[in-house]
């Protein structure tokens, strides 16, 4: 992922990731600079960072998930990977359903809860012209999403674990004559 520098009051900026970006309100003639670029360039001249401009958050816009602000009236692609997660959060909610063995479970259910909440948001944020609160809510999919698919590996290794413990100790036992 890509690394970006901006000049910001006549002074260097950054790196900051693409998300970050999002966040700082690019206008045309902010000074950007990336790995593989020979110079600065405006902002405006960058074709990843085109839709950024056209959906950066007004000046003193205060970050969140963009209600009461950021919304813009033209249309901006999103890009492949702020795509709604609904599907992926779905699945995770259904495996976790079946995995509440553990307390890891539990959780892992709680987070791809709130994973599919966020992936829902991301459809309707970004209906109602609200592109950066979708790409915010996108980013909050995937971290609760990671969180669950987490949890449900350290859950299931644990339990794995107990169960070959369990079994090893019943044939230790049955070996020793108890």
């Amino acid at each position: 992922m890509a690394s970006y520098y901006i000049v910001e009051n006549n002074q260097q900026s950054g790196p900051f990731s693409y998300e970050q970006l999002a966040q700082r309100g690019l206008d045309d003639n902010t000074q950007v600079w990336t790995e593989g670029m020979p110079n600065w360039m405006p902002a405006g001249q960058v074709p990843e960072l085109q839709h950024l401009i056209n959906s950066a958050p007004p000046q003193g816009y205060s970050g969140g998930y963009g209600y009461g602000g950021g919304y813009q009236s033209n249309y901006v692609p999103m890009p492949d990977n702020h795509k709604s997660k609904a599907v992926w959060s779905l699945v995770l909610t259904v495996i976790s359903m079946f995995c509440c063995g553990n307390c890891f479970g539990i959780i892992s259910l709680i987070f791809s809860i709130l994973a599919l909440v966020a992936s829902g948001r991301v459809s309707s944020d970004y209906m109602t012209g609200n592109y950066h609160g979708a790409m915010n809510a996108s980013i909050d999919a995937n971290k609760w999403g990671n969180w669950s698919i987490s949890l449900l590996i350290i859950g299931g290794l644990i339990s794995i674990t107990c169960w070959l413990l369990y079994y090893f100790l019943i044939f230790a036992a049955s070996m020793s004559g108890y």
